[in-house]
């Protein structure tokens, strides 16, 4: 599989709210398995839609803090497109060098 057409093995899309306790990475010197371990931490939903008709670089990402607008941008604004940060791409899936 090629990054070109990565995106045609992705059956659908759901939001995701990638929630943490920061103090308790800052605790556990950087691990995130306390800080994003609990339940209801990343809350998805609320329905998967079928990815063939989306535009893997047009999705819409807004978010609101107490009712006021914070983030609206979409993933064309992502460092890395869709398909280079798919794990099993080639440019995320390389071996590290031994240490």
């Amino acid at each position: 599989m090629g990054v070109d057409d990565a995106w045609a093995h992705v059956a659908s899309v759901t939001a995701a709210n990638d929630l943490g306790l920061y103090d308790l990475r800052t605790n556990d010197k950087g691990s995130n398995v306390r800080s994003k371990g609990g339940d209801g931490y990343t809350p998805l939903g609320p329905e998967l839609i079928d990815a063939r008709g989306i535009d893997p670089a047009g999705i819409r990402v807004r978010t609101w803090v107490n009712g006021e607008l914070r983030q609206d941008d979409s993933s064309a604004g992502m460092f890395f497109s869709l398909p280079r940060s798919s794990p099993t791409s080639p440019s995320t899936s390389r071996s590290r060098p031994a240490t």
